[in-house]
């Protein structure tokens, strides 16, 4: 394939996955479901195919504190291994480290960094910001580059790629805190990926990530890297369940969760949002939008890894460095303009979205009789409603055959309720109309912007279950 607009002929364009029955721009729309396994698929053949290539085997030094001997950290050799043969064509550093170490731990922690690190600027405090796990939404975790040398001492060497380090905290062994623990620390080191590959030779620094990396990519590619270290598709799908739903910070990097963001992403939602976040840059950096590159974003780096594959979103960034506009890069690696593939992609991330956050029931449940229309008030569920219904919806489930099965809603209206005034933001109760049998168990299922105190497997909120007499 020419590369256009290019200052270096030898861009790398990965091939396309290996498939006899490939997805496409011209074919994902229609098989969305297809997209988690090809990207599976993808990931698996990509880390097989660079596994023996020299950049797929920096020395990764991990320094474990003696509070996290016989945990799940002890496995984090393997996990980069994955990641680097994932990501061994955009590999430019030779060494890294990654410090893992408990709360108690910490000053042994800082001991090892000042011996090991010739810069004064990572402090083992930044992981807990001065607290035990006591608070933690997750792992906490950061990470950085360093230049290899204290330029505070020598300042006649010029920079030069640099040394990434991962700092990361444990929280526990439950299945939530060993899934963080894993896919966390890969994503963290990723991001290190990202900014050596957006290097500013004239200035001597990272800044081209904050200035030319558009902002939906810059947390979708270390999410899937994340995603990497898993090596069996069972382990990959199941993983879903701990896939965030989409939020907001209160502002850009800062981690406090600002509110939901909406579940449901029209084609033309997600339109406005890759547009926004593809061409304002830095902008989008700085603004409560900034955390959907979590979800939206990710899903789009997963709608364009399935047809191009996982190193396609990564080819982009060289040329991107290089100063080679967005829509020319685009063109290069997918072999199509970027304003006809938009509507594409905007329709199959819409499609991917619910699919991923909301699959829908194996069977669905149909009363005996149908005429026997009941009436239930979901008053469990004090809801973030609003009047596109994008943030939160809701139905009925039965318990038959051993699976709960979605139950075909007939209406469906949702009025403020003075139960719900507790919850600041969530004051919307559900009213539905479904026809059930006597003597069936049901329960509400809502996704989105809820209230409950229940969840199931995917994160979905759920009532306690009810048997209509």
């Amino acid at each position: 394939m020419p590369i256009s607009g290019n200052k270096n002929p030898n861009y790398y364009i990965p091939p396309t996955p290996n498939s006899i029955n490939p997805l496409t721009f011209s074919n994902i729309v229609e098989r969305y479901q297809e997209i988690p396994k090809a990207v599976f698929d993808s990931i698996k053949e990509t880390k097989l195919r660079n596994k023996n290539i020299p950049e797929a085997n920096p020395s990764i030094q991990v320094v474990r504190s003696p509070g996290l001997v016989g945990t799940n950290y002890d496995n984090e050799e393997i996990w980069m291994k994955e990641v680097t043969a994932g990501l061994a064509k955009f590999n430019k550093f030779k060494k890294a480290y990654v410090f893992a170490y408990t709360f108690q731990d910490e000053v042994w922690a800082q001991k090892q960094m000042d011996s090991l690190l010739n810069d004064g600027n990572f402090h083992a405090d930044r992981i807990y910001g001065g607290k035990s796990c006591d608070g933690q939404e997750n792992v906490p975790m950061v990470a950085g580059v360093i230049a290899g040398w204290d330029q505070a001492i020598d300042k006649s060497k010029p920079l030069a790629y640099g040394t990434p380090v991962v700092l990361t905290g444990y929280c526990g062994q439950d299945a939530w805190e060993k899934w963080a623990m894993q896919s966390g620390t890969s994503h963290e080191l990723s991001h290190q990926y990202q900014a050596l590959n957006f290097w500013d030779s004239k200035q001597n620094k990272y800044d081209n990530f904050q200035t030319k990396m558009p902002c939906w990519g810059v947390e979708r590619q270390a999410v899937l890297a994340g995603y990497s270290t898993v090596t069996s598709w069972p382990a990959f799908s199941s993983d879903f369940q701990y896939f965030p739903a989409p939020y907001y910070l209160d502002s850009g990097m800062n981690l406090k969760t600002l509110g939901s963001a909406p579940i449901i992403w029209s084609p033309e939602d997600v339109t406005s949002y890759l547009k926004e976040s593809t061409f304002e840059l830095p902008a989008c950096r700085s603004t409560y939008k900034f955390a959907i590159s979590f979800s939206i974003g990710t899903f789009t780096v997963m709608v364009l890894s399935a047809i191009a594959g996982y190193e396609s979103t990564w080819a982009l960034e060289p040329m991107l460095n290089d100063g080679i506009p967005f829509k020319v890069a685009f063109q290069n690696v997918y072999g199509i303009s970027w304003d006809k593939a938009l509507p594409i992609i905007a329709q199959a991330v819409s499609k991917l979205d619910l699919y991923i956050y909301d699959p829908p029931s194996t069977t669905v449940y149909q009363a005996k009789d149908p005429t026997n229309i009941v009436t239930l008030i979901g008053q469990e569920g004090c809801s973030a409603y609003t009047p596109d219904g994008k943030n939160v919806y809701t139905r009925i489930q039965v318990f038959q055959d051993g699976f709960w099965k979605d139950v075909p809603t007939l209406s469906i209206s949702w009025n403020k309720d003075p139960s719900c005034d507790r919850v600041p933001g969530k004051d919307w109760i559900a009213t539905i109309k479904v026809a059930l049998d006597h003597g069936v168990q049901y329960r509400w299922l809502y996704v989105g912007a809820v209230n409950i105190g229940q969840r199931d497997e995917k994160g979905r909120g759920v009532s306690h279950p009810s048997t209509y007499q």
